[in-house]
């Protein structure tokens, strides 16, 4: 489940459609709704079998094309939701659906094509600025990088998902297939069962340092427990016979989905890390993590320092940056592991950092989907020097691509004549199966240079054999509009907490950082020694909350992120009060809360509905494209009023209201709040704008007395 499970969740929230309902629940046929309901439970093999018998009887729907190329876009076959969202292109042009093509073409390596897509799209979204800029990156790096040899391991891939390749003894690899227990049948509908652990043989070679695998083989048990996700294996460097290991819980979350008129329950298995040691007797001595805890969040993917005394994993227990943050341990000299430490940026980001893994020399891989790269999951590195984390490095092509890369292993050998190799997984196009094992070499191709003949030219035979020259006729590439790739460095904000009175560390606050621009909020809990820590952008402006039972609560104190500030320790004082009344950090980062000391006014936009249904779906479209918005709706007047973002500029708000009126929303306007409170509107017709006069309220009236 480490690597199957979860990338199918990361896939689906990468596209921001957890669903496709584009049709009212009345207009939708029962085989609809019925395979809606597996494809939010993940059975997207059944899902799309009964979308493709829809349109047997009713013809090709954007609901069933949708979910269709959603489904196989989840199960990791680009290929198939490409052809399928070109489909639904044909019949819908939706700025969500436009998105959802150009992903699926950048995953498959058609940079130029995604860009184009992309742009066609909408103006200004986040979704839109990542896929353009990926495409920029992919197209730069793929044409100006090192050529290095890429091949994929054919003896050890299938058509099932093989990644995690893990070396584990001298010409023995492991690694992570959800191929059946039996004989692995590519004629069929390959379909994930369950992920467990496997062996492969290597040999080395003249010129590779190992190849040639062969002799792929299940491990035993605790690596392959039927009815359990497993992976990946981390190796102990310092005892090859002791590994960490990733497996599914029978504890987790459920979450509930209206699917038409049903209530669809969903239930997610976190992950948990547990270690095992091999024995005379075989693998034995399986141990839990000491900070496991599948009720509430997952703990997956360890790795191990050089020398094994750390331990980094993935997990989205409370205090992230992030989604999926890197964390660490330190082995403690009672042989236990300490206290989870979130390294914070530049490791961390508001995205998903995982699959984490060291080099020999201390340098840590991991992959992100937020740290600028050439689409989905890329591959970086860092290190630490003098304890502190140096700027993450893209390791670029050919080790990445525009699909998904992760689980960077090195096998370097010093021997003469031998070339230093790394292990990738990727599920680029081309491979056998959904995710395949790559082996890259680590020295860039050298370019042939034909020897210099010497020979005195009166002296040089003239061959006369006529040449035979095939005419080439080139293909114009399409002309790309120049993207400036600007990623604003990250300026780490380090803090205490201490009581006023008695100026000792405040352990359990909770603290949040509001950015002033986009109103987002980051909410951490200090650690026991009272220390907090945040990643700002460089030049915004943010206001710090702080939390405590017992305490008073902090002012909000405005911050400005400079290079300043990260080189001292911020101290925030709070005083201790026996009844002071404690507010919940929630309750205090409420917009209309905040906003009444930050912003004296701002403006929404507002859109009346009037009854019109297919407005609820075509609003859910806009705010998957614009999902740096909350879109909100409610009911008034038997209408829908729907509120579409906030803003401090009234030009900003009114380039976003023409983008709704060009739309066929006419009857869009603004509405302008001061202090939480909506005081006047902005109405547009389309042409000008104007001010609609303050309703007066009406008299009151007493009551007819009763005949």
């Amino acid at each position: 489940m480490a690597k199957s499970y979860f990338m199918k969740y990361y896939r689906i929230l990468f596209l921001g459609i957890c669903l496709a309902l584009t049709l009212n629940a009345a207009a939708q046929s029962r085989r609809q709704v019925k395979a809606q309901e597996l494809e939010l439970s993940g059975d997207y093999p059944a899902a799309i079998e009964l979308y493709k018998q829809d349109m047997a009887k009713k013809g090709k729907s954007v609901a069933a094309l949708e979910g269709i190329a959603h489904c196989y876009f989840a199960m990791g076959d680009f290929a198939q939701a490409e052809s399928f969202y070109a489909q639904l292109l044909e019949r819908s042009q939706r700025p969500a659906h436009k998105l959802s093509y150009a992903e699926v073409l950048l995953r498959n390596g058609k940079y130029a094509a995604a860009d184009s897509i992309a742009r066609k799209a909408s103006t200004d979204t986040t979704l839109t600025r990542h896929i353009t800029a990926a495409c920029a990156n992919a197209m730069k790096w793929e044409s100006e990088g090192e050529k290095r040899e890429v091949i994929n391991l054919t003896e050890v891939n299938s058509c099932y998902s093989d990644w995690g390749a893990q070396l584990y003894t001298a010409g023995k690899m492991i690694f992570i297939s959800d191929r059946p227990m039996e004989k692995p049948d590519c004629t069929g509908k390959p379909g994930a069962t369950f992920a467990g652990g496997f062996t492969a043989q290597g040999e080395e070679n003249d010129t590779v340092a190992m190849t040639d695998w062969s002799s792929v083989r299940m491990m035993p048990y605790p690596f392959n427990d039927k009815g359990r996700q497993i992976g990946p294996i981390a190796v102990s460097p310092n005892d090859s016979t002791t590994v960490y290991y990733t497996r599914s819980s029978t504890q987790g979350t459920t979450t509930r989905q209206k699917v038409g008129h049903e209530i669809v329950r969903k239930f997610s298995n976190n992950l948990e890390i547990y270690s095992a040691k091999q024995t005379e007797h075989g693998w034995e001595l399986v141990t839990p993590f000491e900070h496991n805890n599948a009720k509430l969040y997952s703990v997956m993917h360890p790795a191990l320092s050089p020398n094994g005394k750390t331990l980094y994993f993935v997990s989205n227990m409370p205090g992230g940056v992030g989604g999926y943050d890197i964390w660490t341990c330190d082995l403690q000299s009672s042989g236990a592991w300490g206290k989870p430490t979130n390294p914070g940026a530049p490791v961390n980001t508001v995205g998903n950092e995982m699959f984490p893994t060291v080099g020999a020399n201390g340098t840590l891989y991991f992959s992100s989907n937020r740290h600028g790269g050439m689409g989905g999951l890329d591959i970086f590195s860092t290190k630490k020097v003098r304890n502190k984390w140096q700027p993450v490095q893209n390791l670029k092509s050919p080790f990445n691509s525009g699909a998904d890369d992760f689980f960077y292993i090195e096998n370097k050998d010093n021997k003469e004549g031998k070339d230093s190799v790394a292990y990738i997984s990727s599920n680029r196009a081309g491979g056998a199966g959904s995710d395949d094992i790559y082996m890259i070499s680590l020295r860039p191709l050298k370019s042939k240079v034909e020897p210099v003949d010497t020979t005195p030219i009166d002296t040089v035979p003239v061959d006369t054999t006529p040449i035979v020259v095939d005419t080439v006729v080139p293909v114009p590439l399409p002309e790309l509009t120049p993207v400036a790739v600007v990623v604003p460095e990250d300026i780490t904000l380090n803090g205490k907490m201490l009581d006023k009175q008695t100026r000792a560390t405040l352990a359990g606050v909770k603290i949040c950082a509001t950015q002033d621009a986009s109103k987002t909020s980051e909410c951490r809990e200090c650690d026991g020694n009272g220390s907090f820590s945040f990643a700002l952008k460089d030049g915004e402006r943010y206001t710090l909350s702080a939390f405590k039972e017992g305490y008073q609560s902090t002012a909000p104190m405005r911050l400005l992120a400079t290079q300043t500030l990260a080189e001292e320790e911020l101290t925030i004082e709070m005083t201790a009060k026996e009844k002071a009344a404690f507010v919940s950090a929630e309750a205090v980062i409420d917009r209309t809360k905040i906003v009444k000391k930050l912003l004296p006014r701002e403006y929404r936009i507002q859109v009346l509905a009037n009854l019109r249904e297919t407005d609820y779906d075509y609003f859910e479209t806009l705010r998957r494209a614009y999902p740096q918005f909350e879109l909100q709706y409610t009911r008034r007047d038997q209408a829908r009023r729907f509120t579409y973002g906030s803003f401090v500029n009234l030009a900003e708000a009114r380039r976003y209201l023409r983008l709704f009126i060009n739309l066929g929303y006419t009857d869009s306007f603004i509405a302008v709040f001061e202090y939480g409170k909506q005081t006047e509107s902005i109405f547009s017709g389309g042409a000008q704008s104007k001010v609609a006069p303050k309703r007066k309220p009406a008299p009151n009236r007493k009551p007819a007395p009763r005949r």
